[in-house]
């Protein structure tokens, strides 16, 4: 646990006051919790913060808590909330929903928090959701599913300043099909994040199947959105996929270990077992390609670094997004990728997508 207290300092400016503004609508929506007469007695707002520390969202939970910490500081000095100063307390929810859950009950009984915020990404929010509705404690989130828009969770829950899946996906949609092609579409992961792009893009194939004649298309992913696609693949989906191309995708988890045995991303996880059982990897059908760069794939290091665990051997390997019965392309000199994104948008991955399958256009999701 992290606590974070700044003092009251001089009074609102023009600059801090146009810095404060959008968050400052969102945060005064909330119901009541920021009135002084609640907070007659402590005299100090306190927000708990879990963050993403360890765990898959570690690399984002890391600038989310110095981003927060900025912003409690800034809005301490330009005098607090209704001149109230906010304290920030910090804790790790490992990016797993359980121990998500776990953190709620402990700000609502043990720091006796007025509000929480934080949760990003959308398994956790899933689970903690609920939680915190039933415990009555203002929850403001950033994960961009869309549990909360379509009613899904409570009236405690907050979607400040963020558009959600379905939003995106409708603004997209149109450009997608005009630039990427008409054998395009678009798959997530395997949780409510994932399933809000599978939802609402279930009926893009049977569309442009219908629209082009095509008896097949072909699926690019990225990251994680690779594991998806051979999830869906894997469940039916393959005699509608032809081709599948998957990009710097963590095939065999982005650790193997006992911690997070539920974690999409563990190798020992019931999810990847089931995609990788048996001898063959692959569904057949559908012909796989996956792409990787010569060892610098940010989600297949040998090293636990990433999941907030440096030193840790993570299990995994640089062939970790290699596939039996896939075409594997790996050790690309002119691929020097940090990232499933990078990997994926490179010219080289480009020239090898189109020689496998010519009718493959990439639409990318790195998240």
């Amino acid at each position: 646990m992290t606590k974070s207290t700044f003092a009251a300092g001089p009074a609102v400016t023009r600059r801090t006051v146009l810095t404060g503004l959008a968050a400052g609508a969102a945060v005064l929506a909330a119901p009541a919790i920021f009135r002084s007469d609640v907070f007659a007695k402590s005299g100090t707002i306190k927000l708990g913060a879990p963050f993403h520390r360890t765990g898959i969202g570690a690399s984002y939970g890391r600038w989310y808590e110095r981003t927060a910490t900025a912003a409690v500081k800034l809005i301490n000095e330009a005098g607090g909330i209704n001149g109230m100063p906010i304290e920030m307390i910090v804790e790790d929810d490992g990016t797993d929903p359980k121990r998500g859950t776990e953190v709620i009950e402990k700000f609502a009984a043990e720091y006796k928090v007025d509000a929480v915020f934080g949760h990003l990404f959308s398994h956790v929010v899933a689970a903690a959701g609920p939680r915190a509705g039933e415990l009555k404690l203002p929850y403001l989130v950033c994960s961009e599913g869309h549990q909360l828009a379509s009613g899904g969770l409570n009236r405690y829950t907050f979607q400040p300043g963020i558009t959600d899946v379905k939003s995106q996906v409708a603004s997209m949609a149109p450009w997608i099909s005009k630039n990427l092609g008409k054998k395009v579409t678009m798959i997530f992961p395997d949780y409510a994040f994932g399933h809000n792009h599978r939802d609402f893009f279930s009926e893009a194939i049977k569309a442009l199947k219908e629209r082009t004649g095509a008896a097949r298309v072909a699926l690019v992913g990225s990251s994680r959105g690779g594991n998806a696609i051979r999830n869906v693949v894997k469940n039916g989906g393959g005699a509608d996929v032809s081709h599948a191309v998957l990009c710097g995708t963590p095939n065999h988890g982005v650790f193997d270990w006992e911690d997070s045995p539920g974690s999409e991303f563990n190798g020992r996880g019931p999810f990847l077992r089931g995609l990788n059982a048996g001898d063959n990897e692959v569904t057949e059908g559908t012909a796989f390609l996956t792409l990787r760069s010569d060892g610098l794939d940010k989600y297949a290091q040998a090293d636990g670094r990433l999941v907030g665990k440096p030193g840790v051997p993570s299990g995994i390997t640089a062939e970790g997004p290699a596939l039996k019965g896939a075409t594997n392309i790996a050790r690309w000199r002119s691929i020097r990728a940090r990232s499933a994104r990078s990997t994926n948008s490179s010219p080289a991955a480009s020239r090898r997508r189109s020689r496998f399958s010519p009718s493959a256009r990439c639409a990318s999701a790195d998240w």
